[in-house]
């Protein structure tokens, strides 16, 4: 079965530039063929982004509080359990414990285009997550 986003999930989608996708894909080594849609396109690039969280952690900053206040709780406990949080997942404390992942970003990928998109794709992200453990 296919990853399907919601239809909100969708519009926001439409809204990323196109530039961002392709550089977003370059920076996770996945190959874009000649014409690619967008939605196909981040069913390829959120696994990829799921490995490389996995490998150098959530770059989550407070300058993304308000958008994992929008996650339900369940939403952020994934989230958590993706960061290696222990304890009850609250934004706040999802956000202490990403603080080395953004410290590595910074340093080591400063101009990350997954840094800048990673908000926007949270709950897909989550959802992807989820697919992933459940196959």
């Amino acid at each position: 079965m296919a990853f399907a986003f919601t239809a909100a999930e969708r519009a926001m989608i439409d809204q990323i530039p196109s530039s961002e996708l392709d550089e977003l894909a370059a920076e996770l080594e996945i190959v874009l063929p000649a014409t690619v849609d967008r939605h196909d396109l981040l069913r390829r690039i959120l696994p990829a982004m799921l490995e490389r969280i996995a490998e150098e952690g959530l770059p989550l900053s407070r300058f993304n509080k308000t958008d994992l206040e929008e996650l339900s709780s369940l939403e952020l406990d994934a989230l958590g359990h993706m960061a290696g949080h222990k304890g009850r997942v609250t934004p706040d404390a999802l956000i202490r414990t990403c603080k080395k992942a953004c410290r590595h970003y910074r340093r080591n990928r400063p101009r990350s285009t997954m840094v800048l998109i990673l908000p926007l794709l949270l709950a897909p992200l989550v959802r992807a997550a989820s697919a992933s453990d459940l196959a």
